[in-house]
């Protein structure tokens, strides 16, 4: 076995940047065998941290051997970087020359293009043959999209081509033992993916796709079009990601569901980790429009986007705004006075409290971490494409901590960004507290006129990725929806925040009470829903 030390070392940093996270959940490692070929097939929402993450928490610590084109292998430096770290040479234009080295035309009736995606692929033969792990992202590309939106087939014919391979070749490789090549899709869901102290609560590694299944129709002579059948393994590969992660068919329905959760759970650190995907995918069946369009549906989806929407103008999070402003849906806005004693709490709370002589110290070591994380993301993110931003919030981080970190024990890594984060929720409440007492210590005619308001009432829309050929025509209609807008001054929101999220709130109550699906929705998300109806029928009667 190669030693891949550059990849040891990859894995380690990789080990140090997932701090970024509070906890991740993995699931399924029962499903990844010990030794053997394999392809991991994941889906791809994170940039770098996806391959981060794949690397740490696979089953066995089993190295994997990513793709990258064969161009960066030309330079000897990135060449012996690249091999000790595991990469493949992928040769992504084998028509333009001829075929790598080591590989020999089939001349077994098989057309030129087999023979050309044969070369394509050699090394991950090779690779496989040893009884290698092989991680590919088959979407292409990472973006942000309510849904899956793509599969390309490379994963699907690579692991067809090298049953053909093997059976061309004569192979009966006394690495593999016999066994079987197997892919194993993986699905990714976080809380907030560019989020600092958010949580992965699917990391799931599913049931594997028996390859031999499919390759019998593919290497048959008589079955037709191999291409047909490279089609349907990547349909079937398509639809175990989509089972492992969350998929909504727009954005208003993905929207209108975390607003929704947030709502029924306060905040989303309440809920179970390893049921959050689940719960989160059953508030998306029961608001998409899939399940039917009502009116009751359209008037909760636009109240909880009008909401969700605000929120996002106002850089606070609900879970803040509940924290510091009780109540709920038929609570009225809260007054100045009022107001004031809570930022008043919020900030003896902060800066008064024992606990902040603890956490002096540990924010000034990590200072050198949040400025690089912050100039990073600033420097090299888009402002519109959220996955970048913990790729480089996590990568300045893990740089400007590196210096600082020297001096702390390894041990003492985890529980001190677990202090970062739980006062980090403590400032954005400080934060949120200061900017609802500005808001209502504003007179009301400061407020927008319901024209002016409009656009600040329509969540944004990530960019389009230039790298998703095939997008549903549902997401594709949305992507190309509203950008960022500059906000007003923040004080002419607050008033609108508030009473949109007693509206959120009245007409997530009342959809719920026209509607039977409570016995359809999952068994935590049903007995939210049964708190929120009485806790509304109470207030009511009140």
């Amino acid at each position: 076995m190669e030693v891949k030390l550059v990849y040891r070392a990859l894995r380690k940093l990789s080990d140090w940047a997932l701090t970024f996270y509070s906890e991740i959940d993995v699931q399924g490692g029962e499903n990844v065998p010990v030794g053997g070929p394999l392809i991991v097939v994941s889906c791809h929402h994170n940039e770098i941290l996806d391959i981060a993450t794949l690397a740490v928490t696979i089953p066995h610590r089993r190295p994997l051997c990513f793709w990258a084109k064969s161009t960066l292998f030309k330079s000897l430096i990135t060449r012996a970087i690249l091999t000790s770290s595991g990469s493949i040479p992928v040769h992504r234009n084998p028509n333009s020359g001829a075929a790598p080295e080591g590989y020999k035309a089939g001349g077994n009736g098989h057309n030129s293009t087999n023979d050309f995606h044969q070369a394509l692929f050699l090394e991950t033969f090779r690779a496989l043959d040893a009884g290698e792990a092989i991680g590919v992202f088959p979407e292409g590309t990472s973006y942000t999209q309510p849904r899956i939106v793509q599969v390309k087939e490379g994963a699907a014919r690579a692991a067809l081509e090298y049953v053909r391979w093997q059976r061309d070749h004569a192979r009966s490789s006394t690495t593999t033992n016999g066994r079987k090549l197997l892919i194993v899709p993986v699905g990714i869901v976080h809380t907030d993916k560019s989020q600092y102290q958010s949580r992965v609560p699917n990391r799931r590694w599913g049931t594997p796709i028996d390859v031999a299944a499919h390759a019998g129709r593919y290497l048959a002579e008589d079955t037709g079009d191999p291409r047909d059948v490279v089609k349907a393994l990547s349909k079937e590969i398509e639809q175990r990601m989509v089972q492992l992660s969350v998929n909504a068919p727009d954005w208003d329905s993905l929207y209108a569901a975390r607003m929704a959760r947030d709502i029924l759970w306060g905040d989303e650190r309440n809920i179970p980790l390893r049921e959050f995907p689940a719960v989160t995918q059953s508030l998306v069946d029961v608001l998409s429009k899939t399940n039917g369009d009502s009116p009751s549906r359209s008037d909760v989806i636009q109240a909880l986007l009008r909401y969700h929407s605000l929120l996002h103008y106002t850089s606070i999070t609900h879970s803040c705004l509940t924290a510091i402003v009780a109540g709920s849906g038929r609570s009225l806005v809260p007054t100045s006075r009022a107001a004031l004693a809570v930022f008043l709490r919020e900030l003896s709370v902060t800066f008064l409290h024992p606990r902040f002589i603890i956490f002096l110290p540990i924010f000034v070591l990590h200072i050198p971490a949040y400025v690089a994380a912050l100039t990073l993301k600033r420097a090299l993110a888009s402002p519109r494409e959220e996955e970048t931003y913990a790729q480089f919030k996590a990568v300045g981080g893990v740089l400007g901590a590196t210096g600082a970190y020297a001096l702390v024990a390894k041990a003492m890594l985890r529980p001190l960004a677990s202090c970062i984060g739980r006062y980090n929720t403590l400032l954005k409440r400080l934060i949120a507290s200061y900017k609802i007492l500005v808001g209502l210590l504003s007179s009301q005619s400061a407020s927008l006129s319901e024209e002016a308001l409009a656009p600040y009432t329509v969540p944004p829309r990530p960019a389009a990725n230039p790298f998703i050929k095939t997008v549903p025509n549902s997401v594709n209609e949305e992507t190309s929806g509203p950008a960022d807008v500059l906000a007003p001054p923040l004080r002419k929101l607050i008033r609108p925040l508030l009473a949109a999220r007693a509206q959120a709130t009245l007409a997530l109550t009342e959809f719920f009470m026209a509607s039977n699906k409570p016995r359809t929705l999952h068994p935590l998300l049903n007995v939210r829903v049964k708190e929120l109806l009485a806790r509304e029928r109470g207030e009511g009667r009140d």
